[in-house]
Order: structure tokens, then sequence, then C-alpha cells
């Protein structure tokens, strides 16, 4: 069973859906599902670890929905998690410039300072985002025949996750992260 669940995280590393992996495998589809469930669970966990004093708030819109995510030297984290920080700036966010962003039509994405001392957030500036996250997510859902509601931000995170990391990167993440040897 072991070489059978490296292979079903291969094909989910390389972004199979569970139809297709069952296909290639012959396994049941509810049985693939049940590991990308807990590969998914083993990838999103990961902690935003604010590097540095500035960092860029960006949001993509999934079904009249907006999810807001930060950039910080270069990695993405869903604006969702349990920490403080995030805690605040969700509220800056929501207080301060959600409806600004949103209603601006050449800007998407916005500059922001934090001061550790004081714990505040001062807006640098708006701009146009190049990432082209919104894209990759879009089409990378499309593939998927409905989503649940309930399911929507966890495929958001992951999708955002696979933004950040090679295929190869997510298959070590995932086997590291369930104590699996890459050999065999």
């Amino acid at each position: 069973m072991k070489l059978k669940l490296k292979e079903i995280c291969e094909y989910f590393s390389r972004d199979f859906t569970a139809s297709e992996t069952s296909k290639i495998l012959n396994l049941s589809r509810p049985t693939v599902n049940y590991y990308y469930k807990i590969f998914r669970e083993s990838i999103i966990n990961d902690l935003f670890i604010l590097k540095g004093n500035t960092f860029q708030v960006e949001y993509i819109k999934f079904r009249n929905e907006y999810f807001f995510y930060i950039i910080n030297k270069n990695s993405i984290h869903l604006l969702e998690e349990h920490s403080k920080l995030l805690a605040n700036l969700k509220i800056f966010i929501k207080n301060e410039i959600k409806k600004s962003l949103i209603n601006n039509s050449k800007s998407n994405a916005i500059r922001i300072l934090y001061n550790k001392h004081t714990q505040n957030f001062t807006v640098v500036g708006f701009y146009t985002s190049t990432l082209g996250l919104q894209e990759f997510i879009n089409n990378r859902l499309k593939k998927f025949r409905g989503i649940k509601k309930e399911n929507i931000y966890s495929h958001i995170k992951e999708s955002i996750f696979r933004f950040n990391f090679s295929n190869n990167e997510i298959n070590e993440k995932i086997l590291k992260s369930l104590s699996i040897k890459q050999g065999l």
C-alpha cells in the first residue's frame, strides 16, 4: 500500500483530479479523494511569518466572493490564518481598505507598511498586480466539476500553495509531512 500511496501522492502533486488518478491507478475515486484530502490538509497548514516591514495585499474573486492574500518576500499566503498579526490585518482591511480596493477599477493590490512596535498598518499605495494568480486559480478550479461551497476556501488555499511551489516540491513536502520515505 505504501507504493500506491506514493503513486497517489505523485499524481496529486502533478495536480491530477481524483477521477483521473483513480482511472490511472485502478482505485476507487472515493479512496483517492480520501488521500487527496489528507494531502491537502498536510500542505495547506503553512504558518505565515511576516518578513520585513512591507508587504502587499491582493485579492482574487471567485463566485462573487473575495479572498485576500498577502505577498511577502515572494511568498503568497491566504489571509485566513490564525495569528494575531493576521487578525489585526483582517480588521484593518475590512474597516479601512476593502471597499476602496474592490471599487478601484485600476488597482487590485495595495502595499502596506507594518510597524511592529505599534502593531499598526499604513497604506503605502495602490497598484495593479501582474502576478496572474487570479487567472491561475480560475483555470485550475475549472477542471473540477463543481466545488462545494464549504470546500472553496481549501481549494483556493491549495491553489495558492501550488502557485508558490513546483510539483516536485509539493510531492516532497507531502511525503515529508506524512513521514513517508521517498525511496522504493
